[in-house]
């Protein structure tokens, strides 16, 4: 909500410094993105609310024991997938060391460079995308195993992180990085039983903080070899970049949905069925931000906010009920994660993404969450039939719970 009213408080000329032809994010335009936001949270509110009776008659949450071959099986599969298609983005860079030496020396032509060098296969790429659900298993294995994690599974994950660093910094995706930061906070951090730790209280502070400080060492690499002969100093360049990102979406957002009627295909929160290598034959009807970047915006920011995503599909109030029933499904997610469920264990870590970047993009129906979200299911139906059975154990001098009864005639 903050970021919101800046956005609608911020005059016109701060949207002309980004490429924008005029402010579109008006009283009536912020106000249905708070509307959206609104339904999104009182569908989840209505699911915790119902669930909270039965949170108290049983406060002990479902307790889920996976044997633990099978799922560092699993993390060694999806991590090495992870691997390999992360990589795939920054081998031919690695190979030529003469490009990165002119890329971190400031050359205004390296990123652009770099860009056209990454080596993309439609598909190997597209499942690159699974990282976060690799962190997911790694990060669970202790809750869900009893078995705390062997050398070769943190060397493993190590690799992960390396491979998405690299991918981020050479290929400017800041997303990839948060993807797999977010997932490991909220099941080390944010789980029952966790071992709660005063800083835990200040904790999205520094995740915030953390946040700034990723964009300005990438944007440093990306951008400011070009725009520092328009800005003073890049402090000053870079607050207004990390604005503008967001402020921009949302402008974007209330201009489509205001000069374009809705498009009723599904394109902007079904992205991933028309971009995803499986299905090449599927396009969508309209190239409206195209046609409205060349008019209005700029083609640099080009996200479209995730709180309009809706209702460029369906209009108004076909998104104000899109919201809410997300909502439900959203709440319900968090509500299994919060009671031990499996297969919320594996989904709300990548899942709540969506939420935090709502503002600047629908997440959820993004090509690149398709994949973590598709192996999500299929590994809770996968690794169900592996649970092991606990039994009561027998004590000294007691008859065992499930003994035969010896009666006296």
């Amino acid at each position: 909500m903050p970021i919101l009213a800046v956005a609608w408080s911020l005059p016109a000329a701060h949207y002309q410094e980004f490429g924008h032809e005029r402010k579109f994010l008006n009283d009536e335009w912020a106000a249905i993105a708070v509307l959206c936001a609104l339904s999104y949270a009182s569908g989840a509110l209505i699911i915790g609310v119902s669930n909270s009776g039965r949170r108290r008659q049983n406060t002990q949450p479902e307790e889920v024991i996976l044997a633990p071959r099978q799922l560092s099986r699993a993390f060694f599969i999806i991590a090495g997938i992870a691997i390999i298609g992360n990589m795939s983005f920054v081998l031919p860079i690695l190979l030529n060391p003469t490009l990165i030496v002119d890329w971190l020396s400031g050359s205004i032509s390296g990123f652009a460079v770099l860009k056209d060098q990454v080596f993309q296969i439609p598909g190997v790429t597209s499942v690159s995308n699974v990282a976060p659900l690799a962190v997911t298993l790694f990060a669970l294995k202790p809750r869900l195993t009893g078995r705390r994690w062997t050398k070769v599974e943190i060397a493993v994950i190590a690799f992960v992180f390396v491979a998405i660093m690299l991918r981020s910094s050479i290929n400017s995706e800041r997303l990839a990085v948060i993807e797999v930061a977010v997932p490991m906070g909220v099941v080390l951090f944010g789980s029952r039983g966790a071992q709660a730790k005063p800083w835990m209280a200040v904790a999205p502070i520094f995740g915030i903080a953390a946040l700034v400080g990723l964009f300005l060492v990438t944007e440093y690499f990306r951008s400011w070899t070009f725009y520092r002969f328009y800005y003073d100093d890049y402090y000053s360049f870079a607050t207004s970049r990390i604005w503008g990102y967001y402020t921009t979406a949302l402008n974007n957002g209330a201009g489509l949905a205001e000069l374009f009627p809705p498009s009723l295909d599904a394109q902007n929160t079904m992205a991933w069925f028309y971009k995803f290598p499986l299905f090449p034959w599927v396009q969508p009807t309209e190239t409206n931000f195209q046609d409205f970047a060349f008019l209005f915006a700029s083609s640099e920011f080009n996200n479209r906010s995730g709180v309009f995503a809706p209702i460029h599909d369906f209009g108004i109030v076909g998104g104000f009920v899109f919201w809410f029933v997300f909502g439900l499904v959203s709440g319900a997610i968090y509500e299994g994660y919060k009671n031990g469920q499996l297969y919320a264990l594996l989904l709300h870590p990548t899942w709540i993404i969506g939420s935090y970047e709502f503002l600047r993009v629908f997440y959820w129906g993004h090509p690149r969450y398709f994949p973590t979200l598709v192996l999500a299911i299929m590994l809770t139906f996968l690794l169900s039939r592996y649970r092991h059975v606990r039994y009561t154990p027998i004590e000294v001098g007691r008859a065992h719970p499930l003994a035969p009864v010896r009666r006296n005639l």
